[in-house]
């Protein structure tokens, strides 16, 4: 009878420091979606709103600023999609996985998204720039208000997988946007063998 009831109470003690852990990771990694920030980057004022779907609906007085204010929900919830996707696009992601990727890398320097994009920001207008730069910096105001102590945070830290391949944040690009728009055209003109 003391071995079930020592089984018992470890049990209980797992699943405590289970549900524990679990309410400390969502405080800690995911981002604050309420109340107000202040953003010395911005391009004036925007109103974020979420639904219970957490749908994001964006109110702004200009445009520059709703793409500002896109790049900086982007970033809440999709950063790590984002660092990831980047190194696809430049063939860096061996960086992370190891040797096991080094072939998709080599594929993807072929292609030349990097080249590509630099190019692509030497032809466009200052209008599509802007745009693309106040997307980038909505992208890097999240980042820069990521902060464990400070009560005008983004969020606590960044996403766990950060840590966890101990990635050291480089600033977002208007390139690395154009770069994942020709990583996106790549994907939805591929035949993929059909």
């Amino acid at each position: 009878m003391k071995c079930t009831n020592c089984i018992l109470y470890l049990v209980a003690l797992i699943a405590t420091l289970a549900v524990v852990s679990w309410q400390t990771a969502k405080v800690l990694f995911l981002p604050r979606t309420t109340g107000s920030i202040n953003l010395k980057t911005a391009r004036g004022q925007a109103d974020i709103f979420r639904d219970e779907q957490g749908i994001v609906s964006i109110y702004s007085e200009s445009l520059a600023m709703t793409v500002y204010a896109q790049g900086f929900v982007h970033a809440q919830d999709r950063l790590w999609q984002m660092e990831k996707q980047r190194r696809l696009c430049t063939g860096r992601l061996a960086e992370l996985f190891g040797e096991e990727v080094v072939e998709m890398d080599i594929t993807f320097r072929h292609m030349g998204f990097k080249h590509l994009s630099s190019q692509i920001m030497k032809t466009i207008s200052k209008e599509e720039k802007d745009i693309l730069e106040a997307y980038a910096d909505g992208v890097n105001a999240f980042v820069s208000k990521v902060g464990l102590l400070t009560e005008d945070n983004s969020a606590h830290l960044l996403p766990p997988e950060f840590y966890a391949f101990n990635i050291e944040w480089q600033p977002w690009t208007p390139e690395d946007s154009i770069s994942s728009l020709k990583l996106l055209n790549f994907h939805l003109s591929w035949d993929w063998g059909n």
